[in-house]
């Protein structure tokens, strides 16, 4: 039997963390702003995605490191304008995300675990 190792999620690090990250990769530490300039300014996808880091430092990068986002497998939209989201982690299993605009506000509700008791009448997971 072979065991799949998750890859470490990207996304979510500080700059201190990316400049750690690039250190231990032998990459410039400048490596690390455009980094986050591309997860958090920017806004892409993906690590291919970088374009101004060289294809080699790229590729360093996803052999050890995922970009640490997913698309969601289905999407929902009530005549409300709430919005389900349903995602499927990285055991196969689904969570689900919520968001629902109301008057004076807007609610999201995040599934952060799989098997969520709550009961929602809405949920696709629950």
């Amino acid at each position: 039997m072979q065991i799949k190792l998750q890859k470490e999620a990207l996304f979510g690090k500080t700059l201190p963390q990316l400049e750690e990250i690039v250190k231990e990769l032998g990459m410039p530490r400048f490596t690390a702003a455009q980094i986050a300039d591309w997860m958090y300014k920017k806004e892409i996808g993906s690590i291919e995605d970088m374009s101004n880091i060289s294809k080699t430092h790229r590729q360093k990068l996803m052999e050890k490191y995922s970009f640490g986002l997913s698309e969601p497998v289905k999407v929902q939209t009530s005549v409300d304008g709430t919005k389900k989201y349903l995602y499927r982690s990285h055991t196969g299993k689904f969570i689900e995300a919520a968001f629902i605009p109301e008057r004076n506000r807007n609610t999201l509700c995040v599934s952060s675990q799989v098997g969520c008791k709550m009961g929602c009448l809405f949920c696709m997971t629950g």
